[in-house]
């Protein structure tokens, strides 16, 4: 684990660029059914982000969190943003191949 630079800790995983939005969803929703299921790998990846977790039930939110912090993004929605931004720029630069 590394400490990043916005004040938290974040995990050292790289962002495959092969990777979409909906690969990345069913990466937090997998992480929420481990997290019900007290999954200690799980447990574990929650609980360097936050020192409560396994003291509330998990919900979506939170599984979507420790994916994007792991991934270095500060929000899901900033992790969503981006994915959404490397899909137009593939789009745009396959038509621009095609014209």
């Amino acid at each position: 684990m590394k400490w990043g630079g916005e004040g938290g800790a974040k995990m050292s995983r790289t962002l495959p660029s092969q990777r979409d939005f909906e690969d990345i969803r069913k990466e937090a929703r997998e992480l929420l059914y481990d997290l019900r299921r007290w999954d200690a790998a799980a447990l574990r990846r929650h609980y360097w982000l936050d020192c409560e977790a396994g003291k509330f039930p998990a919900r979506l939110a939170d599984a979507q969190y420790i994916v994007a912090r792991e991934y270095g993004y500060r929000s899901w929605q900033k992790l969503k943003q981006r994915l959404e931004t490397d899909l137009q720029e593939i789009s745009t630069s396959a038509l621009a191949r095609k014209s």
